[in-house]
């Protein structure tokens, strides 16, 4: 077979692999996943604030990759497909231990500078994803059929081969709402996808998880489609939540907010200035059951920046709106 037939035989087979992942080619050097074909829908009201907590594994987890490293790869690919989704701000939590060091460097006078870090200003987020992997497997679809280059120096082409195979993700994720730690939404996603087309019979050796080469595989497909599912699911339990931000500042009618543009913030967004009154607690575990809350104002966005929103007001309660006031989103 000659070089022409070979290559030839080759994008003929690699045509033929199913359900390929959307603009794999746009993949970044650093593994990301590849973007969706068509943007997501939007969440009603200003952004939440999430961030993926641990991941587990099974263990004996079956497949390519072990238990110790399905974890922390499929909690670094979520991270990144919220982020990508453009529906939530993300919060890092995974490296935390390194900007905490930053923020210590900078509060002993090590790291000194107006733009140093200052402790206590870490995000908090709203809620935290997390959950285990349960399945993450390759299987074979019929044996691999060597090529069988001829005439070629020894070792080139070797292990080319037509094999189908087919991947299979499944994982099992949790969304905690971080203030009162109630699990929100527990959910399951599970996929199976299949491709054929002229590989290496060697499999994944070598392929790490979440790398570019990751995603032409069926199994990066699988974890492409299972990760959209869960960005989806987890958008649609937080669009059904709260959203809450504070009062910076008031000044005459004008009054400022510690949101903006960054949170999905526009001019003519219209909020409700809140004040907590009361609550009403459980005796045996302290817990919050209700908050008694007044309405102090009903804002207009009239301008907004990256980190900060203003607005004009009107009054609906007897107090005026103060620092430190909740700002909740009102349609």
């Amino acid at each position: 077979m000659g070089w022409a037939m070979l290559a030839t035989l080759s994008a003929s087979l690699a045509g033929g692999c199913s359900s390929a992942p959307p603009n794999a080619a746009q993949a970044t050097a650093a593994g990301v996943p590849p973007p969706l074909a068509a943007p997501p829908a939007p969440i009603a009201g200003p952004k939440r604030i999430v961030a993926v907590g641990k991941i587990d594994a099974i263990p004996g987890l079956a497949g390519p990759y072990t238990a110790a490293s399905a974890g922390p790869g499929v909690a670094a690919m979520l991270t990144t497909a919220l982020r990508q989704s453009g529906r939530f701000i993300v919060a890092e939590r995974d490296d935390l231990t390194q900007v905490l060091t930053e923020q210590e460097l900078a509060a002993n006078r090590v790291a000194q500078g107006a733009n140093a870090p200052k402790p206590g200003a870490v995000i908090p987020a709203q809620y935290l994803v997390v959950g285990a992997v349960t399945e993450l497997s390759t299987g074979d679809q019929g044996s691999s059929v060597n090529l069988g280059v001829g005439g070629l120096p020894n070792g080139l082409f070797t292990g080319l081969g037509l094999s189908g195979r087919t991947g299979k993700v499944a994982l099992d994720l949790r969304l905690v709402n971080t203030r009162t730690a109630e699990v929100e939404d527990s959910f399951s996603v599970r996929k199976e996808l299949t491709a054929t087309g002229v590989g290496v019979t060697a499999g994944y050796r070598g392929i790490a998880l979440g790398a570019n080469e990751f995603w032409s595989t069926p199994l990066g497909e699988a974890m492409r489609a299972a990760l959209d599912e869960a960005v989806a699911r987890i958008a649609a339990d937080v669009s059904r939540g709260g959203w809450d931000a504070l009062v910076a500042q008031v000044s005459g009618n004008l009054i400022y907010i510690n949101a903006g543009g960054e949170a999905g913030l526009k001019v003519g967004d219209r909020l409700m200035v809140e004040r907590m009154t009361g609550a009403l607690t459980d005796p045996a575990t302290n817990r919050v059951l209700a908050v008694q809350k007044a309405q102090l104002a009903r804002i207009e966005l009239t301008a907004v920046d990256a980190k900060y929103a203003t607005g004009t007001f009107t009054k609906t309660g007897a107090d005026e709106p103060q620092r430190g006031d909740t700002v909740v989103f009102a349609p």
